[in-house]
């Protein structure tokens, strides 16, 4: 009996699914035949090349959907370290999308600190990056007043000679996440050394145990996020995913005038000792552990402080129960004891107040045990700030004498973490050089030189204003849309309120302020604000440049000289050697005027007044030939220049006199 072409078809069909046993069954048909027909016709093997292209073919896709984002320049770049423009291609700044890495649910997560260090590190180059959270970007006051700027000011005053550039890395609302993520990127910028002031936002900053911006308590989770969000495709999937949702969902924007502060907090109840609360300490041991691994390895020095907050700041949230002791009881038992001056009981108990508040945006006692272990763990250098700021506070405790909220220090606060900071630098063995101006005058110069002005006074109250009126200093049905009640009385405050509402940046509306004290004769308030952008934007030629350039036209000549040497050494040009020139001239300096000033005239041939000038510092210095032959040359570039003629005609009267009498 032979099989049928139907036969034959079915089993071609099956024969990759069933035994000859089944399709024997199935057919009727003998199961020998069966077999003799599978011996003759076996079933063809797919080749694994097969398989592999099934799996490369969606590998593949992704791939080249990457690549093509690049190329593109689709969604955000999250490296740390970026160009920000071409007019500073030799520096780096931090990228000031890098938040993105941390956050999704906010739609502008807070600014960076923007400051610049050169790509290329130089022999006389003394790096320092420093790291942590808002109290580390220096809020309320931002840039100038934080302490990183007072480690730079205090270190480029005591060693002139050395290039001292400490960069700010501090982000507001950020944690021990972003320490340990960036650590890799900041170690290959050869940091001389890195300060670590950070822990108060382990439990409701970015990737918080407690945060609305968190992924639970997986460490690993966590980190994987933060790998997944600089994958372009990953954006791409993942804002197609907003798009859906917002498509189909009503908007909410209620939480838009919130405070960053108030859109951080997702678990409100964290009580001391919990699991979370257990959770946010191990969570800051472990992401500082991984840091001090890879500094250990690479040889990088670390100075790390103790953190510190308002003993005197009323608990956020009290609670009962499950051997919880009551926040606000402790709290008021401590104000009674302030009263009859009992001050060591109110300080233990204005500590334990703030330990079970269960709003845990001050940081756990636990945090600085673990800051101590890891101090003697790695053989860092470890600074007691709560130390310092007990013994620099009325009775040892800690309340708004040094802070402007629950923690962050006044300008009296920066001062002493920025002066610890320094002391440490100066007095252990991280600087090589042996420090060229005694430091015993440090106080004096940093008072007299502090880059802050009345306009970053105002701005800062206001921002404190607006924390203070917000979730959770009031109560969270209260808050909503914080609005803040203030009445302009002056230019500077109406400058300091459009700043608050982001209607102005920053540096615009220091340089309107100091338009406005200029068009009013006022010098040298015009002046502090341009030092403030300056010392905020020390690599920024053209603010200074305009500073010398405004001094100049007010006729304030040695004034305009500071700027002048600044932008000199910055990008020495014509512009720059004529006026140090000219003011070297005008102080009876003559040999750095002709020096100057014969190079500006190299520099730039075709500049009247430059070979003017010139030809007065020749004169005064006797030089009678080279300044008929400098007249000359400012003659045929401008046979009307002012008074050449007259003084041309002079010195040739004095020439034709002297050839007269040497005759």
């Amino acid at each position: 009996m032979s099989l049928n072409k139907k036969q034959i078809e079915w089993i071609e069909k099956n024969k990759k699914l069933k035994s000859a046993e089944e399709l024997s069954e199935y057919l009727n048909t003998p199961v020998d035949k069966i077999k003799q027909y599978l011996s003759e016709n076996p079933v063809k093997k797919t080749p694994k090349v097969f398989y592999l292209i099934l799996v490369l073919i969606p590998v593949l896709f992704f791939v080249l959907l990457e690549a093509s984002l690049r190329v593109f320049d689709y969604g955000r770049n999250l490296e740390t370290f970026i160009t920000l423009s071409e007019e500073y291609d030799n520096l780096l700044f931090l990228n000031p999308d890098l938040p993105f890495r941390y956050v999704s649910k906010l739609e502008s997560p807070p600014a960076i600190v923007l400051d610049a260090f050169e790509k290329e590190k130089s022999d006389s180059t003394f790096r320092i990056f420093v790291l942590g959270g808002s109290s580390a970007a220096g809020w309320p006051y931002a840039y100038n007043a934080t302490f990183p700027r007072y480690v730079q000011r205090a270190l480029s005053y005591t060693y002139p000679n050395l290039n001292i550039e400490v960069i700010n890395l501090g982000i507001t609302a950020h944690n021990s996440y972003t320490i340990a993520d960036i650590a890799d990127d900041v170690i290959e910028q050869k940091p001389d050394l890195i300060l670590i002031y950070a822990g108060h936002n382990e439990y409701y900053g970015a990737l918080g145990v407690g945060s609305t911006e968190s992924y639970g308590t997986s460490r690993s989770i966590s980190k994987l996020m933060i790998e997944l969000r600089q994958i372009k495709t990953f954006q791409l999937l993942n804002n197609i995913i907003a798009w859906s949702v917002n498509l189909f969902s009503s908007q909410n924007n209620s939480a838009a005038g919130e405070t960053l502060m108030a859109r951080m907090i997702g678990e409100n109840e964290i009580p001391f000792g919990s699991e979370l609360y257990q959770e946010g300490i191990n969570q800051f041991e472990l992401n500082l552990k991984e840091l001090l691994e890879k500094t250990n390895e690479a040889g990088v020095k670390v100075i790390v402080g103790t953190l510190t907050s308002n003993l005197m700041q009323k608990p956020f949230v009290s609670i009962d129960g499950n051997d919880q002791k009551n926040a606000d009881s402790l709290f008021n038992a401590a104000q009674q004891n302030i009263v009859t001056q009992n001050f060591e009981s109110a300080q233990i108990q204005l500590l334990l107040a703030k330990e079970y508040d269960a709003l845990r945006f001050r940081a756990p006692e636990g945090m600085n045990k673990v800051i101590n272990q890891l101090g003697q763990e790695y053989n860092i250098s470890v600074i007691d700030i709560d130390k310092a700021f007990m013994a620099a506070s009325p009775n040892n405790i800690i309340g708004y004498n040094l802070m402007v909220d629950h923690l962050h220090p006044n300008l009296k606060g920066y001062d002493i973490i920025g002066k610890m900071f320094f002391e440490e630098v100066i007095n252990s063995s991280f600087m090589k050089a042996k420090h060229e101006r005694p430091i015993n005058n440090i106080d004096q110069f940093m008072k007299n030189t502090f880059p802050f002005t009345t306009l970053d006074s105002t701005l800062s109250e206001l921002r404190i204003k607006k924390l203070l009126k917000s979730y959770p200093f009031i109560p969270k049905e209260l808050s909503g849309n914080v609005v803040i009640q203030f009445d302009p009385k002056t230019y500077l405050d109406t400058l300091a309120f459009q700043m608050i509402s982001k209607q102005i940046s920053w540096k615009v509306g220091h340089t309107k302020a100091a338009e406005y004290y200029y068009s009013n004769g006022d010098i040298n308030n015009f002046m502090k604000e341009m030092d403030a952008i300056i010392a905020n934007q020390p690599y920024g030629e053209a603010v200074v440049a305009l500073t010398a350039s405004k001094l100049i036209n007010a006729k304030q000549l040695n004034k305009a000289l500071v700027y002048l040497e600044k932008l000199h050494k910055l990008s020495p040009n014509d512009y720059t050697y004529k006026w140090i020139g000219s003011i070297a001239l005008n102080n009876n300096n003559l040999d750095k005027a002709i020096l100057f000033l014969t190079k500006s005239g190299e520099l730039n041939p075709s500049d009247a007044q430059t070979f003017y000038n010139l030809s007065g510092a020749y004169f005064n210095s006797g030089n009678l030939d080279m300044a008929i032959n400098s007249l000359q040359k400012c003659l045929a570039i401008n046979n009307n220049y002012p008074n050449a003629n007259e003084f041309y005609q002079s010195l040739r009267k004095l020439k034709a006199q002297e050839n007269k009498q040497g005759f």
